[in-house]
């Protein structure tokens, strides 16, 4: 019997730790690590990217989903979620069930599928604030 429970409780961590670290189907892209600075219908805005160090280029062909790691990164992308959208979202830098519902709402509105997982589709779609962020209005 103390077998049993043994083998069921390894058996529910190595479950555990599977859920925990999965990775979206849908981020198929590099998690987003820092910012850039990128053209998006003609205006330059600050947007989530990745850094190759290997071979020292940066791409916003990128994605971001739910963790409960902070990220500056996250919180430029929320910046930008709760001054182009209606729907709030805390700026606080982590990807939390309020961003996810933030980025499924604008994947809705664009058409995207609503996975909630910040990808180059959502980034291409969304709207951005302009900068200087003291420019009124949205691209």
């Amino acid at each position: 019997m103390r077998r049993v429970g043994v083998a069921s409780a390894t058996l529910g961590l190595v479950l555990a730790s599977v859920v925990v670290t999965a990775v979206p189907a849908s981020a198929a892209y590099s998690r987003c690590d820092r910012l850039s600075t990128v053209s998006i219908r003609g205006q330059w805005v600050d947007a989530p990217a990745f850094y190759n160090p290997n071979t020292g280029a940066t791409t916003t062909t990128c994605s971001l989903w739910q963790t409960t790691r902070y990220s500056h990164v996250v919180q430029e992308l929320q910046f930008h979620l709760a001054n182009c959208y209606p729907a709030p979202v805390a700026q606080d830098g982590y990807y939390g069930p309020q961003t996810v519902a933030a980025v499924k709402a604008v994947q809705r509105e664009h058409g995207l599928d609503p996975d909630g997982v910040y990808g180059p589709k959502t980034r291409d779609a969304m709207r951005w604030k302009k900068q200087p962020v003291h420019i009124p209005g949205c691209i």
